[in-house]
């Protein structure tokens, strides 16, 4: 394994892959090498072997998750949803590491736009005590950006995120100062944001956010600064439609402003 490692690690895939085959000779039941085996195997484009290695080491260590993860990374590769959906459910039934197949699980859902889906997955997991910090920033900001027109969804956010009050990481300050503005709680999400926005200037997110909750204070000024920082940003976010919209917007009440 050492030297498959260190093969891989000096970017020799091919030599990895032969020192994997060797190790499985004598040891076909290794579930480290077959795991590393399907990795490999999927980075070479030969799916269908890299998922029957793989399969091959839940059967053996059904409580480890890493190859339920790379599996269903493997079928998300391939397009197949319902099949990665599966492999997270499976392995999440057996692994020891459920809490992250299950945030994956989640993850998914949010991305396919099957928000009710996620917000029972994180339920779940709140329910079972799992990676709770995490699922309830991950809970709170689908609820503030997906349930809009849901105004007991939108006080859950603001509840989940309120222990995030004093925190100092800027993601959770900024689920907070989201739902802050989905509650029409300006003042604090504005000084909320602001924080946030301080500790990772470079968030695209946490940008818009921002510019969001001036442009809704009727703060035009800086909502163009912060808004136009976001649509600038290389880095992909969610929302980046409304942002540009907004910016937009905010633009044209400057002008109209300036003219009267």
């Amino acid at each position: 394994m050492g030297l498959a490692k260190s093969s891989l690690a000096l970017g020799k895939p091919d030599i990895a892959l032969d020192k994997i085959e060797e190790l499985l000779k004598n040891r076909p039941e290794n579930v480290f090498a077959l795991n590393l085996k399907g990795e490999l195997l999927s980075r070479q484009g030969d799916k269908k072997k890299a998922i029957k290695a793989l399969k091959k080491a839940n059967e053996l260590k059904p409580d480890w998750a890493t190859p339920y993860r790379n599996l269903a990374a493997l079928h998300l590769q391939e397009g197949d949803v319902k099949s990665a959906e599966k492999t997270y459910k499976q392995g999440a039934e057996k692994a020891k590491e459920k809490d992250v197949l299950l945030m994956a699980l989640a993850a998914l859902y949010v991305e396919k736009s099957r928000i009710d889906d996620a917000v029972k997955v994180y339920d779940q997991m709140l329910g079972e005590g799992l990676a709770v910090e995490a699922v309830r920033n991950n809970l709170a900001m689908v609820l503030s950006s997906f349930k809009k027109n849901d105004q007991k969804s939108l006080q859950r956010a603001l509840e989940l995120s309120s222990v995030f009050r004093e925190s100092k990481n800027p993601s959770y300050l900024d689920t907070y100062g989201w739902a802050l503005l989905k509650n029409n709680q300006l003042d604090l999400a504005v000084e909320t944001l602001q924080k946030a926005a301080s500790r990772a200037p470079e968030s695209a997110v946490i940008q818009y956010h921002l510019g969001n909750a001036f442009h809704a204070q009727r703060q035009y000024d800086l909502a163009v600064t912060h808004l136009q920082r976001a649509v600038d940003s290389s880095i992909p976010f969610e929302g980046k439609e409304e942002a540009e919209k907004l910016l937009s917007e905010a633009r044209q009440q400057m002008e109209s402003s300036a003219s009267n």
